[in-house]
């Protein structure tokens, strides 16, 4: 956090592709696990600036810890995030949501067929999503 702040500062900031996700559901902090209002603003600011996928497991479990067990709307938002930030490095371009069915987007060169072909870091995520997938 603090090598990021540095290059925040020096102008070095590193811009990360974005993912699409369309129909964003459920993905929020209930206001029942996190009441003070103050406290859920920090979180998400957090949640949204974690560099990689590392990070944002670690966010997680932080707020696990000091709050108990995730409810599923964080976990849903903690898999927007991963997907949003971080899907593109493993070659998703767009993730379209509706009635528990995904649809990633992900081009041919890749080679993503299926789940099984996609990465375990970022199915892990994808899995709290939906309930069916389809590769495009």
């Amino acid at each position: 956090m603090l090598e990021r702040e540095l290059d925040n500062l020096r102008g070095n900031q590193k811009s990360k592709s974005t993912v699409i996700i369309s129909d964003r559901g459920d993905g929020f902090i209930p206001e029942f696990y996190i009441p003070q209002e103050d406290v859920r603003v920090t979180v998400y600011r957090r949640l949204m600036n974690v560099l990689n996928l590392n990070e944002l497991n670690d966010m997680l479990s932080e707020i696990q810890d000091r709050f108990g067990k995730l409810p599923d709307e964080m976990k849903f938002l903690g898999s927007l995030i991963a997907v949003r930030n971080f899907g593109a490095d493993f070659g998703i371009t767009r993730v379209e949501i509706k009635n528990g069915i995904v649809k990633i987007t992900c081009p041919n060169e890749l080679g993503f067929s299926s789940e099984k072909n996609l990465k375990p870091e970022m199915k892990n995520y994808i899995s709290n999503l939906g309930r069916r997938f389809i590769f495009v």
